[in-house]
């Protein structure tokens, strides 16, 4: 915390004296091995006189030297290392500080910041308790317009205190212009920037945090900075026990994978978050994984993710896939979309695409998860492993839609893990009857307050072939049914007791390859389905395949107690139904319908005194024939 305090301080202040300064000349280095910044005889100026760099001085290094600071304060207006092709330079700095704080200030490390030349190699050592102020890092520099170049930047921070952030829109660029590529690998120490850029303007970029802090002022931008932007490359890697903070200053989406494209193609982003956290510091900001042509992917198996939103799929022909299979990620006053538009649902979205095999997603009350948001745009959701809880209740549950907008397509295929929703809505189909919403339970856990189908005249589908679904309340809007072709039907979830309502004209259809399984508290206590039980409402249940009968708590129940545990206008009960579990005691149970409309469960003698007595009955009527014929 105090190192904290220090920068800060040390922040205000450059930003506070710093004026705009007049450029003195430049400086190059002269020594084409190690030498001592501070060393005179280092250094030339355009006068050919030896001198040190100082304010306002461009000190260039390229000549494959390596100038190094270990204490003092050393000063200059921009620090260019390998500025020019087939060159290089070094710069390592141990201790002390390299002070470029005036406006304009940059430095450059392999290519150069201007004109139409080629540029170089150039390497920035940073470690031990060093201090570094700048108002502009270009970490990989090419020439502009259609030039090609084939510099290579790299910052190595190993410790100490890095900062590029003392005025409005400052910002580290990691690879800048056409071809140039720039590398930042951090071990150690603090960074503090305006805005970060890996991989812009079609150049190639990659950053990887492997210790330390990292922090942005205001937005990172990985692989594109602009909707028009073709042709970047950026790759982010962050490991365990380090941290990214995300926007101090600013609102809006401050976190871009894949941004952009252009004549030259897409820009492609992917982010490997293998730990650590990325924390955003305002709840008015956010995450987008593809926008406005660009690529991007987010990969995530361990850490946190604490943010308002991701978007994942973001306008015009944004492709974004999210790689779920471990760690954590939270979300607070926005929630997730998978294709869309998160900032306004109105125009054409993107492609999204979420997949998780692990790890846990949560949304706050607040948040809504939603898939293909805004029109033309397709959302996908593949949850084969991990958990997703969806938080709030009442009028505050978080909400998950699939298929929002005109002419959008949503799709969520469960295969495993668990979806807790007990609190929330899961819906198809939500806000147009243009939409098309697609849900398939295959394995898992599923737990839903309420099962919703929006839009009567929409295209949707609940396909329900394996795992398990809990559910409070069924409307359909529809003469649907909820058929169950393979899966586990469980009122309450396992070892919970519930109530399943179908409010509307809905039916219950069960296979023979299914289960409804049913839990028994007490007498007055068990799983019950209620179908057509409200005003205006008709329903019907077939039921095939198996009936699982569970007791908990201890309770066990005597002979011939029942239970009617479903409801509606007309139950159909196959004859091969299989009724399966016994109670503490040993008994089983036995099905029938009742009346047409109930279902009804009775508790039976325990096959161990049935079997004997069966078994003996030939042998005593046997007997009882002797004995007549005597």
């Amino acid at each position: 915390m105090e190192r904290v305090r220090t920068f800060l301080a040390l922040a205000v202040s450059i930003s506070v004296f710093a004026t705009a300064s007049v450029r003195a000349g430049t400086v190059t280095w002269q020594t084409s091995g190690t030498g001592d910044w501070f060393d005179a005889t280092n250094w030339l100026d355009d006068t050919a006189t030896a001198r040190v760099p100082t304010t306002g001085d461009f000190a260039s290094i390229d000549n494959g030297g390596n100038a190094t600071i270990s204490t003092g304060t050393a000063n200059a207006l921009r620090v260019t290392l390998g500025t020019n092709p087939t060159q290089s330079g070094t710069l390592t700095i141990s201790g002390g500080t390299l002070q470029l704080d005036a406006a304009g200030s940059v430095i450059g490390v392999g290519g150069t910041t201007g004109g139409t030349s080629l540029g170089g190699t150039g390497t920035f050592i940073q470690s031990g308790d060093s201090v570094v102020f700048a108002r502009e890092a270009r970490i990989g520099i090419s020439g502009g317009g259609t030039i090609s170049g084939s510099s290579v930047g790299t910052y190595l921070m190993q410790g100490g205190t890095l900062a590029i952030n003392g005025g409005a829109g400052d910002f580290f660029a990691l690879g800048s212009g056409l071809g140039a590529t720039g590398v930042y690998l951090q071990t150690g120490g603090f960074a503090n920037v305006g805005n970060l850029y890996v991989g812009r303007t079609s150049a190639a970029g990659s950053f990887t945090l492997s210790a330390g802090t990292f922090v942005t002022q205001q937005s990172v931008f990985i692989g594109g900075s602009a909707s028009s932007d073709s042709g970047a490359i950026g790759v982010g890697t962050q490991s365990a026990g380090t941290t990214l903070k995300v926007g101090n200053v600013g609102t809006g989406e401050n976190f871009r994978i894949g941004f952009g494209t252009g004549t030259g193609g897409a820009s492609n982003g992917t982010y490997n978050m293998n730990g650590g956290t990325i924390a955003f510091t305002t709840t008015s900001i956010g995450m987008i994984v593809g926008d406005s042509g660009g690529n991007g992917t987010l990969n995530m198996s361990d850490g946190s993710l604490l943010t308002r939103s991701i978007n994942v799929g973001r306008n015009t022909t944004g492709v974004g896939t999210v790689n779920l299979s471990g760690g954590t990620m939270i979300f607070t006053g926005g929630g997730v979309v998978v294709g869309g538009n998160a900032i306004s649902n109105t125009g054409p979205g993107g492609t999204g695409t979420f997949i998780q095999t692990g790890g846990y997603l949560q949304t706050d009350s607040a948040s809504n998860i939603s898939f293909s948001s805004s029109s033309v745009s397709a959302g996908t959701y593949l949850l084969q492993g991990g958990t997703v809880k969806l938080a709030g209740t009442g009028s505050n549950a978080a909400l998950w839609a699939i298929g929002n907008q005109s002419m959008s397509s949503g799709t969520f295929i469960m295969s495993g893990g668990t979806f807790d929703a007990s609190t929330g809505t899961f819906e198809l189909t939500r806000s147009s009857a243009t939409a098309k919403g697609y849900a398939s339970l295959q394995g898992g856990f599923m737990s839903v307050a309420t099962l919703d189908f929006g839009q009567a005249s929409a295209t949707h589908t609940f396909s329900f072939t394996g795992g398990t679904l809990a559910v409070k309340n069924v409307r359909f809007q529809t003469n649907d049914t909820l058929a169950n072709n393979g899966g586990t039907f469980s009122p309450g979830g396992a070892g919970v007791v519930g109530t399943s309502t179908f409010v509307g004209n809905e039916s219950y259809s069960q296979s023979n390859t299914s289960k409804l399984a049913i839990d028994l508290a007490s007498a007055s206590s068990f799983d019950f389905v209620s179908l057509g039980q409200t005003v205006s409402t008709t329903g019907n249940a077939t039921i095939d395949g198996t009936i699982a009968v569970q007791t908990i708590g201890g309770f066990d129940p005597v002979q011939g107690t029942t239970f009617d545990v479903l409801l509606a206008d007309l139950v159909t009960l196959n004859p091969s139904t299989l009724v399966t579990g016994t109670t503490p005691s040993g008994k089983t149970f036995d099905a029938s319908v009742v009346g047409g409309t109930t279902l009804r469960l009775t508790v039976t003698p325990e096959p161990t005194v049935i079997a004997p007595l069966a078994l003996a009955l030939p042998w005593l009527l046997q007997r009882r024939r002797r004995k007549r014929a005597a």
